[in-house]
């Protein structure tokens, strides 16, 4: 039974910045539900993300073979580069001088034009490497971040190693042909050499998303993913040698694996939402006594499942899974559950009025204890996920969700035990984008029996949403990304 009452508001009299931040998050997450998370990456450390491996015992260099010359006679390099080792420098200077001038395609031919795209080049079939995407995470995040629609997964294939070389290194903006309908997009990973320029530009839809890859610590791998449609360039290398792997991106039917809790995959300055939101949360005057705020999901979920109780924040998909990221990095806590659509209870027994022009329910009586936000409003949010409720009454009211129990069942010494818990919770949340409507997919939380005139049987819906509980105090605050610090 949704009603168009569980939508926020926006006041007329709302402080005029925050309105306009709110806006701005609100109209980024709105933009970026259609498929305009176009492009993202990310970075790791070398050492580190050894050590997390389980079969790492101590830090391993990155290890490139090639073809050199004769196809018998076989060399290799091993990154980081280290500067003062003649052995080590002498073997990168070999894989350049074995690179082959990069061409670039136009009407199925391959052309040469180092006005175009300059740089060398080394195809899959030349060389191998150690390095794996699948290790780090990286594919993982890929494809749930990036998977829509029908599309399970992703697998990544190596296609090729590019240098790209100051002072004149750079390839045009152009557009790549998928080289089967099942290709999705490229993955470009920058492996640790020093240089200077080179920025890869992704372009999409009117906007731009950069990723400089220069300006970071010596042992740092950064890589960055985009849609195939996606225009993209490497700007001008003024220094250096900028050395990446390309890899094409195809749609797959399996599922991709947990990167709920895996906050350091992910970068927030390609993600175009996460830069007003954390100066919506930064400012003094947005929920000064902190409060809750919400982002219901865009996605369906089976959010009112028992099963589904441990693992839900783990199967998000797309934009809500970089909502989830983001949230749980600015504020440190925040959860998947659901909003409970009791519009007629709170109609008749909590005072609403119903605002026409806005489609808000507003609790008069309630809002005496709203929290320092005028965005706020008042909704029934489950404690926790289970599965569905069944009441039985013995009136024809509607039950009040905040005096329902789940029973928590267990034996003790053969006997056993039964133990209630609150079900709901009605409080105050400022959403991020929108509360639960019409169109949000929805599930039966609270079955109700009725025994009236005649019995009958009727139901509270409820959707899926993530909250956060933003809590400020005079030590806290929303800080900048440092390397100690966890990125989505």
């Amino acid at each position: 039974m949704s009603h168009p009452d569980m939508e926020s508001a926006r006041p007329e009299n709302a402080d005029g910045e925050i309105h306009s931040l709110l806006e701005t998050v609100s109209h980024a997450l709105a933009d970026q539900a259609d498929k305009s998370v176009f492009a993202l990456g990310g970075k790791f450390d070398l050492a580190t993300a050894a050590k997390a491996l389980s079969n790492a015992s101590e830090t391993s260099p990155i290890v490139i073979r090639w073809d050199s010359g004769d196809v018998n006679h076989c060399r290799k390099v091993s990154l980081p580069v280290v500067e003062n080792d003649a052995t080590s420098q002498a073997a990168f200077a070999k894989l350049l001088e074995d690179s082959e001038p990069a061409t670039y395609g136009v009407g199925g031919e391959a052309v040469f034009d180092e006005t175009y795209r300059k740089a060398g080049k080394m195809n899959a079939t030349r060389f191998s490497t150690n390095f794996n995407p699948y290790e780090h995470g990286v594919i993982d995040a890929i494809a749930q971040a990036l998977t829509h629609g029908d599309h399970g997964g992703i697998r990544a294939e190596l296609y090729n190693l590019n240098i790209y070389s100051g002072p004149s290194g750079k390839f045009k903006a152009h557009v790549d042909t998928p080289r089967s309908e099942e290709q999705m997009g490229s993955l470009v990973v920058c492996f640790p050499r020093p240089h200077q320029g080179g920025q890869l530009a992704v372009r999409h839809g009117g906007r731009e998303v950069t990723f400089d890859w220069a300006s970071d610590n010596a042992s740092a791998i950064q890589w960055g993913a985009f849609f195939s449609d996606c225009e993209h360039e490497v700007l001008e290398v003024t220094g250096g040698h900028r050395l990446t792997l390309a890899y094409n991106l195809y749609w797959t039917t399996f599922g991709p694996a947990s990167m709920a809790d895996g906050l350091n995959i992910l970068e927030p300055e390609s993600l175009h939402f996460f830069g007003a939101l954390r100066e919506l949360l930064k400012r003094a005057d947005f929920l000064p006594d902190g409060g809750l705020l919400g982002f219901t999901c865009t996605h369906a979920y089976p959010h009112a499942s028992s099963a589904a109780a441990d693992t839900l924040q783990h199967t998000l998909k797309g934009l809500d899974m970089l909502v989830y990221q983001a949230l749980k990095r600015l504020t440190g806590s925040v959860k998947v559950t659901h909003a409970l659509d009791d519009y007629l209870y709170q109609e008749d027994h909590l005072g609403c009025r119903d605002n026409e022009d806005e489609g808000v329910s507003e609790d008069e009586d309630a809002s005496k204890n709203a929290p320092s936000s005028s965005y706020a409003s008042l909704v029934t949010i489950g404690r926790s996920i289970r599965g569905p409720i069944v009441v039985e009454g013995g009136g024809e009211d509607f039950p009040n969700p905040e005096e329902l129990d789940y029973d928590n069942y267990y034996r003790v010494d053969g006997v056993l035990h039964r133990e209630s818990e609150k079900a709901f919770t009605r409080d105050h949340v400022t959403w991020l984008n929108h509360a639960p409507k019409k169109t949000t997919p929805q599930e039966v939380a609270v079955a109700f029996i009725t025994y009236g005139n005649e019995p009958g049987i009727d139901v509270y819906y409820s959707s899926a949403v993530i909250v956060a509980d933003f809590r400020k105090s005079p030590t806290s605050h929303v800080s900048e990304a440092t390397d100690q610090e966890v990125t989505i």
